[in-house]
C-alpha cells in the first residue's frame, strides 16, 4: 500500500504531528511505504527522522514564507494577502509534483494545501481517490481591516476550503472542540471527527533529572538554583521581535528573575546573528528534535501561541507565557483559549518590555494547581480513522 503524506510547511507544529500519525500507523499497517511530500523547514525535520520523500521537494517554495513577509514588528498586516501569496506558492508546487501522484492508492493531507487546493489550477488532478484530511483550522475568522477586498479574498478563501475538504474521507479535526469559532462549535464541525490534538510522546524522564542534565550539556554546571527560561518562537521567523527582545534585554532579565535562558530562534531563523549574545546566563539552541525533553525541564516556557507547542506545553504541565502575533486570527484564539481554559499568561507584542515580561513569567510560575492534560489515546483514535478508510 502506497502511501503519500503532504504535510504543510507552516512551521514544525504539522511535521511532528504527522510524524507521530505516521509511526503509529506502521505499527498497526508494517505493508504501508509512506512517502513524505512538503517544503523546508519540514524536510530537515523529517530527513533528521530518517524518513523518505521525492528528491522534487527540494525544489519546493516553504509556505512559511506568505507569513513571514506580511509579519512585522509583531504585527500580521493583512491575512488575506497571505492567503493570496500560499496559494501562488501552492500552485507553483503542486505543477512540481503532480507527475508523482498518480503513483500512489493513499494520499494524508496535513493542511498540505498543494493537493487539497489542486483543483483549482487542475480539472482532473492525479490524485489517489482516497484523500484523508487532518487539520486544525477550517475557516479563516474575522479580519482587522476595512478593506472590501481583504474581505471578499476572505470569503472566497473559506469556500474553497469547504470545496477542498469535502472529497476527504476521514476528515479529522485535530484539536479540541473549543478551538472552533463559537458559531461553529455550538453546530459542530460538519463532516469532521473531533479527536483533539495528537503529541510526539512525552518524555518519561523526571523533570528535576533533565534540567539538570540539560545545565550540565548547555551551560556546564550539575545545578544552579536558578529558574530555567525557555523561549521558542516556533518553526516560522515571525517571530524574530522576541527573539531580538530576550538578546538585548537578557542582562536585566536574567537578574530581576533569577533565571537562564535557553533561546531556540526555530529552523527558519539564522541563529549565527545570536552567537554575540551568548553567556553564562543565555544559550541559543537552533534546532532541537527533543523539544519536549526541552519544555518539560523548563520552569516556565515563553512562546508564540502555535497550537501545537501550547498542547504540548499543557500534556506537560509547564507553566506558560504566550505572546501572540498581533492581528493573526489563530494565535490570538489560542492565546485566549489556552488562557481560559488552562491557565497560560497571555502578552501582547506591543506590550512587551522588561517590566511586562517578568510580571507575566512571575503571574506564570505562581498559578497552582495547574492542568496537565492527556493526550496520548487522540493519536490512536486517529490512526483508527485512517485505517477503517484504508482497509476499504
Amino acid at each position: 500500500m502506497k502511501v503519500a503524506f503532504g504535510v504543510s510547511s507552516v512551521g514544525l507544529g504539522h511535521a511532528r504531528r504527522s510524524l507521530t500519525l505516521a509511526r503509529n500507523l506502521r505499527v498497526k499497517r508494517p505493508d504501508l511505504e509512506i512517502t513524505w511530500f512538503a517544503a523546508e523547514p519540514v524536510l530537515t525535520f523529517l530527513e533528521k527522522e530518517g524518513e523518505r520523500f521525492p528528491t522534487v521537494c527540494r525544489e519546493l517554495e516553504s509556505l512559511s514564507s506568505p507569513m513571514e513577509n506580511e509579519v512585522s514588528s509583531g504585527r500580521l498586516s493583512d491575512i488575506s494577502r497571505v492567503a493570496r501569496s500560499s496559494s501562488s506558492v501552492a500552485r507553483s508546487n503542486y505543477l512540481l509534483i503532480k507527475d508523482l501522484l498518480s503513483n500512489f492508492d493513499f494520499l494524508i493531507q496535513d493542511e498540505f494545501v498543494e493537493t487539497l487546493l489542486a483543483f483549482m489550477w487542475d480539472r482532473t488532478p492525479p490524485i489517489p481517490r482516497h484523500r484523508v484530511v487532518i487539520t486544525d483550522y477550517l475557516e479563516i475568522q474575522s479580519l482587522h481591516t476595512w478593506n472590501p477586498l481583504s474581505h471578499t479574498v476572505n470569503w472566497y478563501t473559506n469556500r474553497l476550503l469547504r470545496k477542498a475538504f469535502a472529497p476527504c474521507n476521514p476528515r479529522i479535526f485535530a484539536d479540541e472542540i473549543d478551538a472552533l469559532p463559537k458559531p461553529r462549535r455550538e453546530q459542530g464541525p460538519r463532516g469532521f471527527s473531533v479527536i483533539g490534538p495528537i503529541l510526539p510522546a512525552l518524555p518519561k524522564e523526571n523533570k528535576d533529572y533533565l534540567k539538570e542534565k540539560l545545565l550540565k550539556d548547555l551551560f556546564d554546571e550539575n545545578t544552579d538554583d536558578r529558574r530555567l527560561l525557555v523561549v521558542s518562537v516556533g518553526g516560522t521567523a515571525t517571530g524574530k521581535l522576541l527573539l531580538h527582545f530576550i538578546a538585548t534585554n537578557q542582562g536585566k532579565l536574567s537578574a530581576k528573575l533569577n533565571c537562564r535562558f535557553l533561546v531556540l530562534p526555530g529552523p527558519r531563523v539564522d541563529s549565527s546573528e545570536f552567537e554575540k549574545y551568548q553567556s553564562n546566563s543565555t544559550r541559543y539552541v537552533s534546532f532541537s528534535p527533543d523539544i519536549l525533553k526541552l519544555f518539560k525541564a523548563a520552569d516556565c516556557v515563553i512562546c508564540q501561541a502555535g497550537a501545537s507547542t501550547l498542547n504540548e506545553v499543557v500534556a506537560l504541565g509547564t507553566p506558560c507565557v504566550t505572546v501572540p502575533i498581533l492581528n493573526h486570527f489563530e494565535q490570538e484564539a489560542n492565546a485566549r483559549r489556552f488562557s481560559d481554559k488552562y491557565k497560560m499568561v497571555k502578552l501582547s507584542y506591543d506590550q512587551v518590555n522588561v517590566d511586562s515580561l517578568v510580571a507575566a513569567v512571575n503571574q506564570a510560575l505562581a498559578i497552582k494547581n495547574r492542568p496537565v492534560v492527556d493526550f496520548s489515546f487522540n493519536v490512536v483514535k486517529a490512526v483508527d480513522l485512517i485505517l477503517r478508510e484504508i482497509g476499504n
